[in-house]
């Protein structure tokens, strides 16, 4: 006796549609403040951070250079740099961005720093201290 199997296979049309999980992503994030920088305080404390190595008395021989150079070059790359930066508090994270800006001497050849972008995300955040004026 003799048995005899036969597996019929029909095509079933399987239907599978994309499910999207989560949130894109690509999430266009609201600006909800742009943080203010206290420029003169800024500018006066730099300029002096920057100026106070450059007066040792083991520099007086090339005082004539670094005090001309501080004056022409370091006092503008200072001002570039705060006008160039930039915090916006956005609702679901901090962005802050900088540059470009020259370093040293105000010629491309001599060194610029380039455009930094720096994204915090609020749950990275862990000690904040606020002082207020």
């Amino acid at each position: 006796m003799e048995v005899s199997h036969h597996v019929v296979s029909e095509a079933v049309p399987m239907r599978m549609e994309a499910a999207v999980i989560g949130r894109p992503l690509e999430v266009e994030s609201r600006n909800l403040k742009e943080f203010a920088f206290d420029a003169k305080l800024l500018e006066q404390e730099w300029k002096q951070q920057t100026l106070l190595p450059l007066l040792w008395p083991c520099c007086m021989p090339v005082w004539p250079c670094t005090i001309l150079m501080h004056f022409l070059c370091i006092r503008q790359n200072i001002d570039d740099k705060i006008k160039s930066m930039r915090v916006n508090l956005t609702d679901e994270q901090i962005e802050y961005e900088e540059g470009p800006y020259f370093t040293c001497l105000r010629h491309d050849a001599c060194g610029k720093q380039g455009r930094v972008n720096k994204v915090i995300p609020y749950d990275r955040v862990q000690d904040v201290r606020l002082e207020e004026p």
